[in-house]
């Protein structure tokens, strides 16, 4: 990242500052840092006296809009609607003057700007910055000639439909920065590249429009690699202008897939044809399903690395989420109706108040709180039902329910919820069950998008070749039924 106060800002403009809610706090100089890597964040630096930053005292959140027009730049415009108050400086200087700087992080930047030239005939193409993913970065071989130029033979380029007339290519990009040093770096980084040809929709318009189809479409690349795919952004050269949108509400993956396709999900030779047809299957989802596959995702291909309890939580949510959408919409929330219930209902609490001696009334209004329960559906049989309907096969991984003898998944799901701490004998056996509740869900989420299971790597053959805490479940679960007994 560029070194604030080192004079490498990008643009330096006056900006006017108000509240979230509209209210004007003041013009103040801003110098705007766009960031150079991709998990890197855009900075904005206000001030430079005490005077320039004091409205910032009392608003940690506020919005910006920098417009500037003069004879070298023809028109620059930067906005944001959420900046949030990272940093507030006030401190002595020269000849009794005092300084004052404000360092903040807006959720969202755009920036316009519009240089002298125009070309009418230009073609409007969007770039995408998209994070690393090694199924959708194109085949390239690096060559080099004999004045050493270094050079890239491109293979193949991955290209997806993603409907409404819209096509993206995945390319690498390179970018340069200079070290400490002064010595240049070059690195590479993932694209989608988008041509558009909508010309009643503004850039903007229409940039939104196409993230929104990239951002279902790059859920799909998550899932085969297991790791989260995201988009940062996006830029657009048009007609002398130059548009560019930084993305703060996605989050820069903390970790990458791994340079090894056995921890993948779905090999690279099956990626294209994997992501084009969960993409076109996902969008004729009903919007409940498509919520619920989207976070069942989220936990599979996770942007951090989080403590295996947490994890195990998060995936078995996700695995109730699909069941409660099948369960609505199977109608299986009741096992009989509201009349019958009703009727119901007063016998078994006429029975509990005639319960024997020795049952006192403290304990018989514990019963009466979980009367509604009786008449629940189960989410064993929800989820009996759903792999019956899905054609899911889960003989070869950990029970999800228990049947008296051995622990099920959902048995260490409810351990976990209220705070249990597992010793040490049953780490091994809660990494185990963490892994198989992992594969659960993929079948799961694969099925619903009608996949079929055996092309992926959590397949039957897959796992009982590769996968250890498959091979070795039997002595592992065992340990954690033992310790449930």
């Amino acid at each position: 990242m560029k070194k604030i106060n080192d004079f490498e800002e990008d643009y330096y403009l006056p900006a006017k500052v108000s509240t979230v809610d509209g209210v004007n706090i003041g013009c103040t100089p801003c110098k705007v840092y766009l960031p150079e890597k991709m998990n890197e964040e855009p900075v904005l630096v206000f001030g430079s006296t005490e005077s320039d930053v004091l409205p910032f005292k009392n608003n940690t959140v506020f919005s910006i809009r920098c417009d500037f027009r003069g004879d070298q730049w023809k028109s620059v415009y930067i906005e944001s609607d959420e900046v949030f108050l990272k940093e507030y400086k006030v401190k002595p200087g020269i000849g009794g003057l005092t300084s004052g700087q404000v360092v903040a992080i807006p959720t969202e930047l755009y920036v316009f700007h519009d240089f002298l030239k125009k070309v009418d005939s230009e073609e409007l193409i969007y770039t995408f910055w998209i994070t690393p993913n090694p199924l959708l970065s194109p085949l390239e071989a690096m060559g080099s000639t004999y004045t050493g130029e270094v050079f890239f033979t491109r293979y193949r380029k991955y290209r997806f439909d993603l409907g409404g007339g819209i096509s993206v290519v995945f390319e690498n990009h390179y970018s340069q920065s200079r070290g400490d040093d002064g010595e240049f770096s070059q690195f590479p980084y993932l694209v989608a590249m988008v041509k558009a040809d909508d010309s009643e929709k503004s850039v903007r318009e229409l940039a939104v429009n196409i993230e929104a189809r990239l951002d279902d479409l790059l859920l799909f690349a998550s899932l085969a690699v297991r790791v989260r795919t995201a988009c940062k952004g996006w830029e657009c050269w048009f007609n002398g202008t130059q548009s560019r949108f930084y993305r703060g509400d996605v989050i820069y993956p903390r970790i990458s897939a791994r340079n090894d396709s056995r921890y993948y999900l779905i090999d690279k030779g099956d990626a294209e044809d994997f992501v084009s047809h969960c993409y076109d299957f996902f969008g004729d989802l009903k919007d409940e399903y498509k919520l619920a596959v989207r976070n069942a995702i989220y936990a599979i291909s996770p942007f951090d690395n989080v403590n295996l309890e947490s994890s195990f939580l998060y995936k078995f949510s996700a695995l109730e989420s699909l069941l409660l959408v099948y369960r609505r919409s199977n109608l299986c929330e009741k096992i009989v109706d509201k009349p019958t219930w009703k009727r119901l209902r007063t016998k078994i609490k006429c029975l509990i108040k005639e319960s024997p001696q020795g049952i006192d009334k403290r304990l018989r209004g514990l019963m009466y709180l979980k009367v509604e329960e009786v008449n629940r559906f189960p989410l064993k049989q929800v989820f009996i039902d759903f792999c019956e309907d899905f054609s899911i096969d889960l003989d070869d991984l950990w029970p999800v329910f228990g049947n008296g003898k051995l622990c099920g998944l959902a048995e260490v799901r409810n351990k976990l919820i209220h705070g249990e701490v597992f010793p040490t004998l049953t780490h091994r056996a809660l990494d185990f069950a963490h892994k198989h509740l992992g594969y659960v869900l993929e079948r799961m989420v694969l099925r619903v998008l009608n996949y079929d299971v055996e092309k992926t790597n959590c397949s039957k053959s897959f796992l009982k070749k590769e996968a250890v805490a498959v091979i070795e479940m039997e002595k592992e679960l065992e340990i954690m039924s033992n310790y449930f007994s």
